[in-house]
C-alpha cells in the first residue's frame, strides 16, 4: 500500500480511540453534540458495541485500506496494513 493518509474506504481510529470506516470522499463539516462544528472525515463506527453507527475524526489515525483485490476470491477484498501486511476480509 502506498499510503495511510486518510481516504474513503481507510480503517481508521479517531482521537477517542474508536474504529471507524470512512465513508466519505473527503472531510465534512460536521455538528458535534455540544454544538462544536469542524471539517471531520466521516463514516461508520466498527466497534462491537456501536458497529454501523455515525463515526467521525478531524484527524484520523489510519492503520489500513479496505480495497479490491484482482487477486483476491469472489466475495472478498482485501485489507491493506501498515508495512506490506495484508487480510482478506470476505462479506
Amino acid at each position: 500500500m502506498k499510503s495511510l493518509t486518510p481516504q474513503k474506504g481507510a480503517l481508521a481510529f479517531c482521537s477517542r480511540g474508536e474504529l471507524g470506516l470512512i465513508l466519505s470522499d473527503a472531510p465534512v463539516l460536521v455538528e458535534y453534540p455540544d454544538g462544536l462544528k469542524g471539517l471531520a472525515w466521516t463514516g461508520i463506527h466498527l466497534s462491537e458495541a456501536k458497529i454501523g453507527q455515525p463515526w467521525s475524526s478531524r484527524e484520523p489515525r489510519v492503520v489500513g485500506l479496505v480495497k479490491d483485490d484482482a487477486f483476491s476470491t469472489p466475495g472478498g477484498v482485501v485489507i491493506g496494513g501498515r508495512g506490506n501486511t495484508r487480510a482478506f476480509l470476505y462479506l
